[in-house]
């Protein structure tokens, strides 16, 4: 910098002179950084005719002369100086100083290293700078410990390593050495989990218990309930006592499909209901046509639709907070709409007799029991940071070495990512959780005869297991009912499952076994003679609560059903061609086995002949066979687990026979008859009803005969009018069933008796 100063003179010519010289400029030239003790040259220009009074140097001396336009100066003292030079123009001094001089040397300077950042993850880089402290001035040159020459560098060690660095001034002056330290951390080279109870959560649901039950029979002990009231809404339903939170579900069998009913989940504090409404947040709705629908908010959703048929096994369940729904073990819809949890089970049932079984419900994630992560690091720089994951996701605050829940789900795959706070994180392996839960029943419920044979239990899941003995059962489950005695049995069965141990319950209500059960005990259906036609016939109902049993059954008789058999025993006198039929009152299939007296290898009838579906209708014959004079056994079952109202007519042939025809089975309605059938009205009647005949069965005896659901006769006559009253009101309420017995055939309707 250059600063002039000029002396007043007294004349004004002067000072005008002096304004116009100094308009020219004057400039002192030489270097701003120079060296301490070393010569420096400074030289003044644009003094044009003006003469120099002298060079004066601050903070150092001049060498030779100072009165030239040219000066050499020797500085000795560091930091800022300057240089004045004072001259005169036309009488009038001046001073121009140049003050922009910094002299190195003489003072100690250190070099500042620093590194940014000072910690890194092994294989990541940093930047080296360097600053001086106090600041210098001039050109600098840098030598670090590396060999670098630049001020700033970028290192990658891999290791903890300290840098030097030495800084000098344009001068030659040194600074002295900086350093500068880089901490090097790594990631764990392996991070390995595991689990308390391995990959295996023994899951133990519980059955439902009930609470607001309306029109139906709950059972408490196998999770059972069925309805009792007519067929309606509104009247008929129940809850449970248990509520469902996340990780928890509902599930049951559908035993049967041919009801309209509904599994539903509502709010916790919601009243029970007893139709369909808004209360029901989740449900499946079981339909008589043979599929699903789906409601939410009380309102159908137009897809997805499932079909279903009995027994299958239906589950609701809220899986981390979405609910799903399953059909056997498969889920057919997953559900957008989030929940309110805890939700509570409401069953809704619309038609007598419509049932769910074996509900079990699992309240939470809350398993036998509950797992703990632990996350093990290979290597890695401590401390180490911790984040579990579940199929992928962050699980939030889930950040120590261990992690437990009780929210988790079959297939859930566990995770964890192990890091610190300088390097990326390391994945651990995987988990995939199996969460292992009982079956809800040791096999179906059953209902055999006191005088059923033993046999062997079937049907359990899973199937290898040890059953706790108990009077009338062994270990290996086999089931003496005689022994058992009557009643309703609990049989206990036990059995390892993925390294979880369960018990499941079963129960077999032993019944006196009615007349027609065993083969020791038949329906005697009488003597047969060729050309006497007169027809043999019987109504039977084969359900297992009715006490029959099942010994015509394979793997001794090949094509022995499970369903449970209804045996009869006639003689043919001599020998005939013998007629049967067997018609079931809902359509099924009915299997007919003709069998011998028993002998040691068929203790059940020795197999003669057989006829499946042998159901006559209009005239048509069924089942016919030729059969020698002798006993013999007719034994009466549906197909395969079917068991239903059987009408079984056994006939002797001859050329003026043919089998008596037995009708359809329909509600009768209040129309005209027709030529050909009959009508009964009322229907449903209370104490009277009306049978009035065709008009082609006018003219000849109509015999009368009405049967209870049992096949007990509650009524007989006799008429040749064409219409017959008939007094009803001692009758109970029930299901009956008319038939019109004529020379040529059976005509059957059935009517409903209600009080």
């Amino acid at each position: 910098m250059y600063k002039k100063f000029v002396i007043v003179k007294t004349f004004v010519f002067a000072i005008l002179f002096a304004s116009f010289f100094n308009t020219f400029g004057q400039t002192i030239s030489g270097p701003s950084i120079v060296c301490l003790g070393a010569a420096t040259t400074y030289t003044v220009t644009g003094l044009g005719g003006c003469t120099v009074d002298g060079w004066i140097p601050n903070g150092g001396s001049t060498s030779g002369g100072n009165t030239g336009t040219t000066v050499t100066i020797y500085w000795s003292s560091p930091g800022a100086v300057s240089v004045s030079l004072g001259y005169s123009c036309s009488g009038t001094s001046y001073t121009l100083v140049k003050d922009d001089i910094t002299v190195l040397g003489g003072v100690a300077f250190s070099a500042q290293a620093t590194a940014s950042p000072s910690t890194i993850c092994k294989g990541g880089a940093t930047t080296l700078s360097v600053t001086t402290s106090p600041s210098v001035a001039g050109t600098l040159s840098y030598q670090w410990s590396t060999g670098a020459t630049s001020q700033s560098l970028i290192v990658s060690p891999a290791a903890n390593t300290s840098y030097t660095v030495q800084v000098t001034d344009q001068c030659g002056n040194p600074s002295v050495q900086g350093g500068v330290a880089v901490t090097v951390v790594s990631s764990p080279t392996a991070v390995n989990i595991s689990s308390s109870t391995s990959s295996s959560i023994c899951n133990s649901p519980v059955k439902a218990t009930w609470k607001d039950v309306l029109g139906c029979n709950t059972n408490s002990v196998n999770g059972d309930i069925i309805k009792t009231a007519a067929t309606a809404w509104g009247n008929s339903g129940a809850a449970s006592n248990e509520t469902i939170s996340n990780g928890g579900y509902v599930e049951a069998l559908a035993n049967d499909d041919g009801s309209y009913k509904m599994l539903a989940l509502i709010p916790q504090a919601s009243a029970t209901t007893y139709s369909i409404s808004n209360t029901i947040k989740y449900g499946m709705y079981f339909r008589v046509e043979g599929y699903i629908e789906i409601y939410e908010n009380g309102v159908a959703l137009a897809s997805p639709h499932t079909g279903y048929q009995a027994n299958g096994k239906f589950r609701i369940a809220v899986e981390n907070n979405v609910v799903k729904y399953y059909k056997n073990d498969v889920v057919f819809y997953t559900s957008t709409q989030a929940p309110t949890l805890p939700l509570r089970l409401n069953t809704i049932l619309y038609t007598v007799n419509a049932e769910f079984d074996n509900i079990n419900i699992r309240t939470s994630g809350t398993g036998a029991t509950v797992p703990v992560f632990t996350a093990t690091a290979t290597g890695g720089t401590t401390p180490l940071n911790y984040q579990w994951r579940i199929d992928g996701v962050n699980i939030a605050g889930a950040n120590a070495q261990t992690y437990s829940t009780t929210a988790l789900n079959d297939g859930s795959n566990v995770t964890c990512i192990v890091s610190n706070a300088f390097c990326t994180g390391t994945n651990s392996n995987t988990i995939t959780l199996s969460i292992v839960s009982k079956y809800p029943y040791a096999g179906a419920n059953e209902f055999v005869g006191v005088q059923t044979p033993a046999y062997s239990l079937s049907g359990m899941k899973p199937a290898v297991g040890v059953w706790t003995a108990q009077t009338g059962l062994t270990t290996a489950g086999v089931f003496t009912p005689s022994v058992a005695g009557l009643g309703v049995k609990t049989l206990t069965y036990n059995y390892t499952l993925t390294g979880c141990t369960f018990s499941s319950q079963k129960q077999i209500t032993v019944t006196p076994s009615p007349t027609g059960a065993t083969i020791s005990n038949p329906i005697l259906a009488g003597t047969f003679i060729v050309n006497n036609c007169s027809p043999y016939q019987n109504i039977q109902n084969n359900d297992p609560a009715n006490g029959f049993g099942n010994e015509y059954s394979s793997p001794t008789y090949t094509n022995g059903q499970a369903s449970d058999d209804i045996y009869y025993k006639f003689i043919v006198q001599y020998g005939s061609p013998m007629y049967f039929s067997a018609c079931s009152d809902d359509g099924s299939s009915i299997y007919m086995h003709i069998v011998g007296p028993a002998n040691a290898s068929y203790p059940n009838g020795v197999y003669l002949y057989e006829k499946n579906n042998a159901c006559i209708q209009s005239g048509i014959y069924g089942f016919v066979q030729n059969l020698d004079a002798g006993t013999y056994y007719l034994v009466v079952e549906g197909n395969g687990t079917n068991h239903s109202t059987i009408t079984t007519i056994i006939q002797a042939g001859g050329s003026d026979c043919r089998l008596a025809n037995v009708a359809n089975i329909d509600l009768v309605d209040t129309n005209a008859p027709t030529n050909n059938d009959f009508v009964v009205f009322p229907n449903p009647a209370k104490d009277k009803i009306e049978i009035q005949f065709s008009q082609n069965d006018l003219g000849e005896e109509n015999h009368v005969k009405i049967y209870d659901m049992t096949g007990r006769l509650v009524y007989e006559n006799n008429t040749s009018d064409n219409q017959m009253s008939v007094d009803i009101h001692a009758l109970p309420e029930g299901i009956y069933f008319i038939n019109q017995i004529r020379s040529d055939n059976i005509k059957r309707k059935k009517i409903e008796i209600i009080k």
